[in-house]
């Protein structure tokens, strides 16, 4: 079949957001770095933030397997960042929470994430980065409804 326009374009978007994606993990690693984390663990951090969530709600939202945010969070429960709590509306999947620990932390990898982004985003036009982040949303919520993971249909 051959590729339209569309189709095309939505390819090149794809080589540049996964371009992207490999900048900011590197990124993301280097600015939680001083608090002595990685961006993956950042990222549970926030996830938990301001409300406990299941990990598997942590996955869903970050596109991960549960199988790696468990072992993320169980990490994270271990240095005293973060703990479990009950679940009233589940018995097995407990909420992960913030300790005041791990909210000292992830308050110290936003102040960094917010200098950074100020920094690369100087110059470049509002509306246009939230068009994109808009397009990028719908583009995902797509994929999203397809089941899509991965390869061709």
């Amino acid at each position: 079949m051959a590729q339209t326009p569309s189709g095309a374009a939505l390819m090149a978007l794809a080589l540049q957001v996964q371009h992207l994606a490999g900048l900011l993990a590197g990124a993301e690693d280097r600015l939680a770095a001083p608090s002595g984390q990685t961006g993956a663990r950042a990222a549970v951090l926030a996830c938990a933030d301001p409300q406990p969530q299941t990990v598997a709600a942590v996955a869903r939202r970050l596109g991960l397997t549960r199988q790696s945010v468990q072992r993320t969070a169980d990490l994270l429960v271990a240095d005293e960042l973060a703990e479990y709590f009950p679940n009233p509306e589940h018995k097995r999947a407990k909420l992960l929470g913030l300790t005041p620990a791990g909210q000292r932390t992830l308050t110290g990898i936003e102040t960094a994430q917010s200098a950074w982004a100020n920094r690369i985003s100087a110059g470049l036009d509002e509306g246009e980065l939230l068009r994109a982040a808009e397009l990028l949303a719908q583009i995902t919520r797509r994929l999203a409804a397809r089941g899509e993971r991965s390869g061709p249909d």
